[in-house]
């Protein structure tokens, strides 16, 4: 028998996470989007909920479905903050999982302070071309190590990133490079402001002739799996992108049966009424299809077409639901007096962020 309902500790933890999403992060949440920032109180907050810490304890049986559910919630309040934590999850998943014993021993005990840790795996590049499969990203192996040369765009947090994750393209196949910040040859940019996200601050970083240890190399001489960094990456933002239309719809729905059109609520017409069904059943799917994704990572069965499958529906639907709450909103959609115009925002700018995340 399949079974769809979550465990005592996920349900807890869920709902702690809501409880958190809703009261902290959500009334700050347009001031974060206004000034292009997060506050480090509120970064400090989301860290002391402990979901990048408990990720780190390689123990956990279903490490990766928790990190998603935890995901979406907080995407709920805002999806810049659950960006945050994703990106510093996606650089602890990566040493939990695919590290060397040394490499955990050594990185690991630094997110465990309670103060927020931000790292980053980097795969963006800014190449119209670009491709996660051929990377303009080069690391030459030489005798004293890797040399990384090239550009990685949209980091999140770029100035307060502490570690980075680089993919890069090394004699033909792909590298996973740990590189400190303070690196000789890493320079560190916040070049732009971006359509959605604006609270992530993320900025270009640029590597000159930058020597990496192979003992930074992940997995040393194990080599790594890039494309169960990717997987979980899909993953996560599939289930931020879960989140953000959970809280478009839960702002329409009070809005179409109080506003009055033509002496009739919005909701009693049946367009609309359609219309809000449909939101919802394609939300639902969303989900069912990031837990299967997020599962299967747990499982480490074969994961790429689930987590692109789970990746691409929520990218097509997420937009589809946020344009349905503009729309329902009519022009008042389109004013910074109500966050449905941010949230469209934040969900077409999440479709950019392949590989840059992870649960």
């Amino acid at each position: 028998m399949i079974s769809f309902e979550l465990t005592e500790e996920q349900a807890i933890a869920q709902a702690s996470v809501r409880e958190f999403a809703v009261e902290v992060l959500l009334p700050v949440a347009q001031l974060a989007d206004d000034e292009a920032a997060l506050e480090r109180s509120t970064l400090d907050k989301l860290w002391r909920l402990g979901i990048v810490q408990s990720r780190a304890d390689a123990s956990e049986p279903d490490a990766a479905i928790m990190s998603a559910l935890l995901l979406e919630e907080l995407a709920r309040g805002d999806a810049s903050a659950a960006t945050a934590v994703a990106s510093s999850l996606g650089f602890v998943a990566a040493i939990v999982e695919q590290g060397t014993a040394a490499q955990k021993e050594r990185f690991l005990p630094l997110f465990l302070d309670n103060q927020f840790q931000a790292a980053a795996v980097l795969l963006l590049e800014p190449s119209v071309a670009f491709s996660g499969t051929r990377l303009a990203t080069r690391a030459e192996k030489t005798a004293d190590g890797y040399v990384i040369n090239g550009l990685k765009n949209f980091v999140p947090l770029v100035d307060d990133c502490k570690h980075f994750l680089v993919l890069a393209e090394s004699a033909g196949a792909h590298v996973a490079l740990i590189v400190e910040a303070d690196a000789e040859g890493v320079e560190c940019r916040h070049a732009y402001a971006t359509l959605g996200l604006r609270g992530l601050r993320a900025g270009d970083v640029t590597f000159n002739d930058v020597l990496v240890p192979f003992q930074n190399s992940l997995g040393e001489n194990a080599g790594c799996n890039v494309d169960r960094l990717i997987d979980a990456s899909r993953t996560a933002i599939s289930s931020i992108l879960t989140g953000v239309s959970s809280s478009v719809l839960e702002y329409v729905q009070p809005y179409t049966k109080e506003r009055i059109a033509h002496g009739e609520a919005l909701a009693r017409k049946q367009t609309i009424a359609f219309r809000i069904a449909d939101m919802h059943m394609k939300i639902e799917a969303m989900r069912w299809m990031y837990w299967r994704a997020a599962r299967s990572l747990d499982l480490r069965a074969s994961t790429t077409r689930l987590c692109r499958l789970a990746q691409v529906y929520a990218s097509q639907q997420a937009m589809w639901v946020a344009d349905e709450g503009l729309q329902m909103f009519g022009g008042h959609g389109f004013t910074r007096d109500y966050p449905l115009e941010m949230w469209y925002r934040n969900v077409r700018t999440l479709s950019l962020l392949d590989g840059m995340v992870g649960v």
